[in-house]
């Protein structure tokens, strides 16, 4: 990484790219610079005999036999040669995320508070599980209150809505529930299945 130490800018053309580094009243004798195709390292001396390390490791490949620098009152100018023609966003090379390795994991390693809450079109997650959990509750609720309904009709009428009610199911296959024994009396009840549905005897 460049060093914090020395102020310094950059601008670029389609072959070279030149760091400015903003020191002032140096000589080419305080001035060296290794170039790498991967890292540039430069050293400025000071009067009193201290050194300060610049280094960069660029953004892309440089051809380090064709770069140069050169060194003003002003300023001193670090000249890399792109190794390729092309604009660099930035300077420096930024530092690689380190990669996770991916852990593969079973359906049966997921205890239920962990279940995944699945993807839907609205902003708003749905945890599909509870969804579920909760329809089962709610029809076990409903087929329990509908029993409890029955038994109350059961009970609390003469016997002839009782065999009404005993006959018209049994012989519907359980799809007719009726308490007009004057009507259930006549004959057979027919099975009567729901709208969109066919009645087959089941063959061994």
């Amino acid at each position: 990484m460049a060093s914090t130490c020395i102020r310094h800018d950059f601008y670029q053309t389609d072959a070279f790219v030149v760091i400015t580094l903003m020191v002032k009243n140096k000589s080419d004798a305080d001035f060296e610079a290794e170039f790498q195709t991967d890292f540039v390292r430069t050293t400025i001396k000071n009067e009193n005999g201290s050194e300060i390390e610049f280094s960069v490791v660029p953004c892309h490949p440089i051809k380090p036999e064709q770069c140069s620098f050169k060194v003003t009152k002003t300023k001193i100018e670090v000249k890399l040669k792109k190794a390729e023609g092309i604009h660099w966003n930035t300077l420096e090379r930024k530092e690689e995320s380190a990669v996770k390795p991916a852990v593969i994991m079973k359906s049966s390693d997921i205890s239920v508070e962990e279940q995944p809450v699945y993807p839907t079109s609205s902003k708003k997650k749905v945890d599909w599980s509870r969804v579920e959990a909760e329809a089962d509750k709610e029809e076990e609720e409903g087929e329990a209150a509908i029993e409890k309904l029955f038994q109350k009709i059961y009970k609390d009428n003469p016997d002839d809505v009782k065999r009404a009610m005993m006959k018209s199911f049994a012989e519907s296959g359980g799809t007719v529930l009726s308490t007009n024994w004057a009507d259930v009396q006549k004959g057979k009840v027919e099975v009567k299945p729901p709208d969109g549905m066919e009645f087959r005897k089941w063959e061994q």
